[in-house]
């Protein structure tokens, strides 16, 4: 059974990686959903999507170039 939680609470309460660049002390709302399945490794996703196979481009290559596009300013 899939569940989904929502909860209030301030920036400073969540781990740096789910924060960001939100200032500590700002309100966030968080919902959690229970998806029902487990997480597929970044590697099983990307081999399924053959993401960047015809480009040669190893799997770290294409998760650097994700992020990079991810962080821009």
């Amino acid at each position: 059974m899939n569940e989904t939680l929502r909860k209030v609470t301030v920036a400073s309460a969540l781990p740096d990686d789910l924060r960001g660049k939100i200032e500590p002390g700002n309100a966030v709302r968080v919902t959690v959903e229970d998806l029902g399945r487990p997480l597929l490794p970044v590697d099983r996703v990307l081999a399924l999507q053959g993401a960047g196979s015809y480009m040669k481009t190893s799997i770290d290559q294409a998760v650097a170039r994700i992020r990079s596009l991810r962080d821009d300013d």
